[in-house]
């Protein structure tokens, strides 16, 4: 959150979560009743929302050449705060609900996974002091809108442009009960999400390391509350768990908990994106251009891609370049572009990759990291609002 209050907070929850926990208990703080700032999109964003303590009120901005960077404020993000933060001691680190951000960089990136459009949060503009129903203009960190990079040639990501409705944060939910992990990983991947097709168009490998990243930390999360620790080890490891259980079982505890988070990364994304699997977009190319949607198949896609990450962040090596280009229709009376590199092989800046090692191109990969993404946040939601 911007503002210029000397304080910091480290809570058990995300402070999207707490502030809206506390404004459904009424709380009432005692320095700050609210602030606004501007949220910056390049795309064209319709209606008006408020969900719980959070209202979206649109501008009736659009982006254009005459913003900066394409971007234009489209909404102004009125939040009412409800919380009375305190210092965190300060005598030990503490990364619980750390992720790079504030409480307007949450608001924005759940946002922007909710609509699947490029949303920034600018600088605090407006606070609301206890007895100051207008609120005080303020410019603690300036009016500087986000750079995004534009440029002449079709977008990266065609879906994050264009048309999106406010009704569409309805998946924010008050799910203030939800377990703090969960909350506290969706707030991580939605950042990673956010982060990744903001810079779709300037850095598209990056796209897809931040991209897979955001399956990856949800994907984590949900291994670690459907499988105790062993049984993680034992899926990942069955002949070193066999061994221990033989030789030494009242180790195996210690020795789950110590490696099983860190073993059987490819398993966990890999089953993670197909459990959470959406069904294919709704406007397609031919059918020779479109990527083959069954569980067989897209396991081994997923494979593949998962393994370029790893070659990305542990020897350097980026994303194969088809899988960075720009979606194109081959024929014009096609509704949605190529789902994958067509040729039967590239070759360019120094690399050759047959088509079958290509498996997708990055517009399909985010719409498949939105849609499973999205699908796990639902599945989030606590019992107490089923029925509702």
């Amino acid at each position: 959150m911007h503002m210029s209050a000397p304080f910091t907070t480290v809570e058990q929850r995300p402070i999207f979560f707490e502030n809206w926990r506390a404004a459904a208990q009424d709380q009432k703080p005692d320095f700050l009743e609210g602030y606004e700032c501007p949220l910056y999109s390049d795309a064209w964003i319709v209606g008006e929302e408020r969900v719980g303590p959070y209202h979206f009120i649109n501008t009736i901005a659009h982006a254009s050449g005459s913003f900066r960077g394409g971007v234009a404020p489209v909404v102004v993000l009125r939040v009412g705060f409800h919380l009375n933060l305190e210092n965190p001691r300060m005598d030990r680190t503490d990364i619980g609900t750390y992720h790079g951000g504030t409480l307007s960089d949450e608001v924005a990136a759940l946002a922007a996974l909710a609509l699947g459009a490029r949303v920034e949060a600018g600088p605090t503009t407006r606070e609301f002091l206890p007895g100051d129903p207008r609120g005080r203009p303020v410019a603690h960190y300036g009016y500087a809108a986000p750079e995004l990079y534009s440029t002449e040639h079709a977008p990266k990501l065609p879906w994050a442009t264009g048309r999106h409705t406010l009704e569409d944060l309805h998946w924010l939910g008050d799910w203030f009960d939800a377990n703090p992990k969960d909350q506290i990983a969706l707030v991580r991947a939605a950042r990673l999400y956010q982060q990744a097709i903001w810079v779709a168009d300037a850095d598209t490998a990056l796209t897809w390391l931040l991209l897979v990243s955001a399956i990856e930390t949800a994907a984590d999360r949900w291994d670690q509350a459907r499988l105790p620790a062993i049984d993680r080890l034992r899926y990942s490891k069955p002949a070193l768990v066999e061994a221990v259980e033989e030789r030494c079982p009242d180790l195996l505890p210690t020795i789950a908990d110590e490696f099983a988070d860190s073993i059987g990364a490819t398993r966990k994304f890999v089953d993670f994106t197909l459990n959470f699997l959406p069904p294919p977009p709704d406007i397609r190319p031919a059918e020779e251009f479109r990527i083959p949607w069954n569980l067989e198949q897209l396991r081994r896609s997923l494979r593949t891609i998962y393994d370029y990450r790893s070659k990305a962040l542990h020897t350097g090596v980026p994303f194969p370049a088809p899988m960075c280009e720009l979606p194109r229709k081959l024929d014009p009376n096609w509704g949605a572009p190529c789902e994958k590199p067509f040729g039967l092989a590239t070759s360019t800046l120094g690399g050759v990759w047959l088509q079958k090692d290509t498996p997708m191109l990055v517009h399909i990969f985010e719409y498949v990291t939105r849609k499973v993404l999205q699908k796990w946040w639902s599945s989030l939601r606590p019992e107490r609002h089923e029925a509702s």
